[in-house]
């Protein structure tokens, strides 16, 4: 948990969390109302093949949503 808060009537509580998301909770029943989810900026985009990408730069934009199809070890 990186951050919770509680809106003015103090019936939701919202909790953010390092992966990115926050949930909302309903205070009374303590159940989970909602999650969100923050767009990544790199979501789909295909780096196989890309070079000139450091491996730190290309783990960082598979965290970032890119996505590298690496083929198979050949057996």
């Amino acid at each position: 948990m990186v951050a919770v808060d509680f809106n003015p009537d103090g019936t939701l509580l919202a909790a953010g969390s390092e992966d990115g998301t926050v949930q909302i909770w309903d205070v009374q029943s303590g159940t989970l109302q909602r999650t969100l989810t923050m767009p990544r900026p790199y979501t789909g985009m295909e780096i196989t093949g890309v070079q000139g990408l450091s491996a730190a730069q290309r783990r960082t934009l598979r965290i970032l949503g890119a996505v590298e199809h690496v083929p198979p070890e050949p057996a």
